[in-house]
C-alpha cells in the first residue's frame, strides 16, 4: 500500500512529505526544504528506504535539505523545472537572505516539463507554485 506521511519544516512550516511503500519501505522524499535532522530522524522512525527527492519548485523552504540527503543516501533528484534553475543556483543567497542555515548547492538530475506542472490546455500553475 501506498502511504503518505509529511511533517513540517523550516520556520515557515512547509510540508515535507515522505510518500513510500508500507511493505517495502521505499520512499519519495518530495519538498525536503530544510531542518535535515528532523528529516532523517522522521526517515529513521518510519524505517524507510529513501530512494529519490520529488522538487515541486525551486524556492529554499522546499529544497534547503536537497543537498544533505543527497550526500546521505545518494539519491537522485527530480525536478522542479528548469525555469526554477536561477532559484537552486541562488541557494546560498537565498539562505542568506532569509537568515536560515546555508544550504548546499546540487543539480537536478531530471528536470519536470511543462506538462507536469500546467495541464493541457489550461493556463494555471500547480499548487505550491
Amino acid at each position: 500500500m501506498l502511504n503518505f506521511t509529511s511533517i513540517p519544516v523550516t520556520c515557515f512550516s512547509e510540508n515535507c512529505t515522505f510518500i513510500y511503500s508500507s511493505e517495502t519501505r521505499r520512499a519519495a522524499i518530495c519538498d525536503p526544504g530544510g531542518d535535515f535532522d528532523v528529516i532523517r530522524n522522521k526517515i529513521t522512525e518510519l524505517k524507510l528506504k529513501p530512494e529519490q527527492i520529488l522538487l515541486t519548485h525551486g524556492h529554499l523552504d522546499h529544497i534547503g535539505a536537497v543537498r544533505e540527503l543527497i550526500d546521505l543516501y545518494q539519491i537522485p533528484v527530480y525536478g522542479p523545472h528548469e525555469d526554477d534553475l536561477f532559484l537552486i543556483n541562488a541557494i546560498e543567497k537565498q539562505s542568506h537572505m532569509l537568515r536560515l542555515p546555508p544550504a548546499g548547492e546540487f543539480k537536478p538530475d531530471i528536470h519536470l516539463a511543462t506538462w507536469c506542472t500546467t495541464p493541457p490546455n489550461q493556463n494555471s500553475a500547480s499548487p505550491g507554485m
